[in-house]
């Protein structure tokens, strides 16, 4: 971000004093401005020979500013017009830049989303529906399964394998219980 330049009248006031022989930290002091303002608007005396704003670094733009005021002008008074509208009429004036060049422009200046979507050619008449009309429908209970949740129907000719947890407890295992049973009981009597 650049920095507050001060005005061309203080930075001539400043070359004049220096001129006139005061120090930087007089200067400074009675011009109320920091001691290294006072140095850099000498030493850019010195070097260039006057105290205008020189010319920043960086490639030049490619529009000029009446273009650039006349793009966004435009734009804003045609929120539908397409990038390649606003590149050709840029080209009628002489300055010809690539769309993203002007959209880059239009963004700086505040406007957003000017890229017209491309329509298709529909037949003359009412539109298609794109999708049925939604039907509301209520479940009857809350265990009720909707048909797209059921699993498929059974086929006889695969067997069925089903997990651990779903077989019912073989008879072994019931004594087996029985019998752990017999033994916390009698631990928990004594």
């Amino acid at each position: 971000m650049k920095n507050k330049e001060h005005t061309r009248q203080v930075r001539d006031t400043v070359v004049k004093k220096f001129k006139a022989g005061f120090g930087y930290k007089k200067i400074s002091q009675a011009l109320n401005i920091p001691r290294s303002t006072v140095q850099a608007i000498i030493l850019k005396w010195k070097e260039y020979q006057t105290t205008a704003n020189l010319p920043r670094p960086g490639r030049p733009s490619k529009l000029s500013a009446h273009t650039r005021r006349r793009l966004i002008r435009d734009a804003a008074k045609r929120p539908m017009i397409t990038l390649d509208e606003l590149q050709r009429s840029t080209a009628e004036v002489g300055d010809s830049v690539h769309r993203t060049t002007i959209s880059r422009i239009l963004h700086k200046s505040g406007l957003y989303r000017r890229v017209v979507k491309r329509q298709m050619d529909l037949p003359p008449g009412p539109l298609p529906l794109s999708y049925p009309p939604r039907v509301e429908t209520e479940m009857t209970s809350p265990t009720e399964i909707p048909d797209w949740a059921k699993p498929p129907e059974d086929d006889s000719s695969q067997p069925t394998i089903e997990p651990d947890w779903c077989q019912e407890e073989s008879p072994s295992a019931s004594s087996d219980t029985s019998e752990w049973e017999q033994l916390l009981d009698s631990l928990l009597i004594e």
